[in-house]
């Protein structure tokens, strides 16, 4: 645990942890090892790898950006042909 955080609060590079999440494909799909591990799922906002939304103030943002784009990709995948 000790590398999750770097020594600084405020350290400009982040902290590891917050770079802790869920790898997607294009289609907003979670994946395992370059995978996808669900079709029926689509993931977003802060449950997203490399979002460091806390440092670069982009919290909200990015949710609802991503979690629109997850949405749309979501309901695309519904529409037969």
């Amino acid at each position: 645990r000790s590398d999750w955080f770097r020594r600084e609060v405020l350290d400009s590079a982040g902290h590891p942890i917050y770079r802790a999440g869920i790898e997607v494909d294009n289609g907003w799909r979670p994946l395992d090892s370059g995978k996808v591990v669900w079709e029926n799922v689509t993931v977003a906002g802060g449950l997203l790898a490399e979002a460091e939304t806390i440092r670069e103030h982009s919290l909200d943002g990015v949710a609802v950006a991503t979690g629109f784009l997850a949405g749309r990709a979501a309901a695309a995948s519904l529409v037969p042909g």
